[in-house]
């Protein structure tokens, strides 16, 4: 399979077939996958699969399984500066091994070299050949190169391992640079992860962050000065200072200033605190004696005007799908104008369309299987199926958005990853810090659908430079392919 990128190589250089390049075999591992007597043991040793090659020609630190001895016998062992690189899954993943291991049925290791060539400059060329013949492969869920197609790839190899090893260096020292930009970005992206928890906690927990009377006085005490609560901006995680730069609507910044003016004074620090992360100045004291905390009946104490309520209490209606209808399409038509949702991430849900609708209310669905605590606000008619959870709130107790963003932070820190499936009665039983007015909840609803605006813009913008920096690694390297480097 020639399929050559370019005609004319520079001076000094060859096509080569990978079976003239070097020999090689793909691993092995005995069957069933999940027999646990192939796994762990004091003898055991790293097992490599497609997951625990990186993406800087090395595997992980460390592999997600380790080999039995019984096993390891039936699989293929690889010795510390092997290559390998991936056929199966995510194909044409390279690795120079830096440790011993065995590899699975999904990679293969080049176990002979049959020319002078530099292990790096091999590794380097195979991924920059898989970046064009990757797309091709077959298979439509598990993308996979057969022996065939791969003994056939050709690359070009210069003649003079000088060369090589000077194009390496270069690779080397300029991939270095690039990743080092990756894992920032991807830092910028954690902090981001981390300030949204922040936030919600700051939403639903706001007492944690302001200190009580007493414990202000215990410190007095204790070093002699006069203490204020500390102020809140310096609380904020390191995502803070990226949100605030990234936002470009002062305007926006100040209408929620004046609606924090408009509130009633407990709500205005609450929601100054939200917002700005201060307090105006102002010493925040939450005196137990003048009852402004009320102590909570499940983990922690409520602002005054807040309660403990579960979603039973403050629902309208709560229900789980069933069955698929049987007039269901894959699209819309003139009969099947109705949205028919289940449990799944994808498409938020959506699986096609039906002519007659469960729920008519503004509601919120939350997967009950599979991705657990998946939240969806939904204004129109719809058809729930296969145990998806329907709530629709008592409109004079409950702001819809309010329980979106409150149910994003507590199925997320509990349910979700905890049990296979969430019950209709669990989901009844869950206990929500809710302020008794609406419009507080409506406030906080609002603060936090700009936060949460401004960090997907930011993630966006994160996400697009993690493709803009891959791109300039294969740009590279198609130079460095073509002896433009």
């Amino acid at each position: 399979m020639q399929n050559n990128t370019m005609t004319n190589l520079p001076q000094g250089w060859e096509w080569k077939k990978i079976t003239e390049i070097s020999k090689y075999r793909r691993g092995s591992f005995p069957q069933p996958y999940g027999n646990k007597q192939w796994y762990g043991g004091d003898t055991s040793m790293p097992f490599v699969q497609v997951a625990d090659v990186g993406d800087n020609i090395q595997l992980r630190n460390s592999t997600k399984q380790q080999i039995s001895i019984l096993a390891q016998p039936k699989s293929v062992f690889v010795e510390t500066g092997s290559v390998i690189i991936t056929l199966q899954g995510t194909i044409g993943k390279v690795a120079i091994t830096q440790y011993d291991c065995f590899i699975d049925r999904t990679l293969a290791v080049f176990t002979k070299f049959l020319v002078n060539i530099d292990k790096k400059f091999f590794a380097y060329q195979l991924k920059s050949r898989f970046n064009i013949e990757k797309e091709k492969a077959r298979g439509a869920t598990i993308k996979t190169i057969t022996k065939e197609e791969f003994s056939n790839f050709v690359i070009p190899v210069p003649k003079d391992i000088k060369e090589q090893e000077r194009i390496v260096k270069i690779l080397d020292s300029a991939f270095a640079g690039i990743d080092k930009s990756i894992e920032l970005v991807k830092a910028n992206l954690a902090n981001l992860d981390e300030f949204v928890q922040s936030a919600l906690d700051k939403a639903f927990n706001p007492l944690k962050y302001i200190k009580c009377h007493s414990e202000v006085l215990a410190e007095e005490s204790k070093i002699n000065q006069t203490h204020e609560v500390q102020p809140l901006r310096s609380r904020l995680l390191r995502g803070a200072e990226a949100l605030e730069e990234a936002s470009s609507s002062a305007s926006a910044t100040r209408k929620l200033e004046a609606d924090i003016a408009r509130l009633s004074p407990d709500c205005k620090k609450v929601a100054t605190f939200l917002v700005k992360g201060e307090c105006g100045g102002d010493k925040i004291f939450c005196d137990k004696k003048e009852n402004n905390i009320q102590e909570s009946k499940t983990s922690y104490p409520l602002p005054k005007n807040w309660e403990w309520k579960s979603l039973g209490e403050v629902s309208e209606n709560i229900s789980a799908g069933g069955d698929k209808p049987k007039n269901c399409t894959e699209s819309k038509t003139a009969e099947n104008q109705i949205p028919i949702y289940a449990n799944g991430v994808n498409n938020n849900g959506l699986v096609g369309y039906t002519n007659k609708a469960i729920i008519t209310k503004p509601s919120l669905t939350v997967s009950a299987r599979g991705t657990i605590g998946f939240v969806c606000i939904r204004k129109e008619p719809y058809f729930p199926i296969v145990r998806l959870i329907s709530l629709i709130p008592c409109e004079n107790m409950l702001c819809l958005h309010y329980l979106y963003f409150c149910l994003k932070f507590f199925i997320a820190k509990g349910e979700g990853s905890s049990i296979p499936q969430l019950t209709i009665p669990k989901f009844k039983s869950l206990q929500i810090p809710l302020p008794k007015d609406i419009k507080e909840q409506e406030q906080i609803a609002k603060h936090l659908d700009f936060i949460f605006s401004k960090i997907k813009k930011l993630k966006e913008l994160y996400n697009a430079q993690l493709k803009d920096y891959e791109e300039l690694k294969k740009s590279l390297l198609d130079k460095a392919f073509k002896g433009r480097l």
